[in-house]
């Protein structure tokens, strides 16, 4: 029989886990920060949505063409030598930085997000 993640944890010196409750501290503060983000960015499609007189799923279509632009810019960019991300700020949050606006949206799908350490800023 196993022992559980708790048994397990308990059994590490005091130094790892303060390391992983400082760690786990600040997942879910950019979880969070990923939450508010998605919130804003939903908000925001449907009123653009609504202005332009079109449906969210043509708006969505619009967008992903605009994503394709922006993934062909950002191909050229680093031909060049550049990069090109996105960075969000929001209050009471960490700055996040994406490398495609579909990080920000896909930030709680593991298998279709950038890992953390590539999102976040220090």
């Amino acid at each position: 029989m196993g022992r559980d993640a708790r048994d397990w944890i308990a059994s590490l010196p005091p130094e790892e886990q303060e390391a992983m409750k400082r760690r786990s501290a600040e997942l879910r503060a950019e979880r969070a920060a990923f939450d508010d983000i998605q919130k804003l960015g939903n908000a925001a499609r449907l009123q653009a949505a609504e202005e332009l007189g079109i449906e969210p799923d043509e708006l969505d279509r619009r967008l992903e063409a605009a994503e394709a632009f922006i993934a062909c810019l950002q191909e050229r960019l680093e031909q060049q030598g550049g990069r090109l991300t996105l960075h969000v700020s929001l209050p009471d949050h960490d700055p996040v930085h994406a490398d495609r606006l579909r990080d920000l949206h896909n930030a709680h799908d593991p298998a279709k997000a950038q890992p953390a350490s590539d999102r976040r800023t220090g």
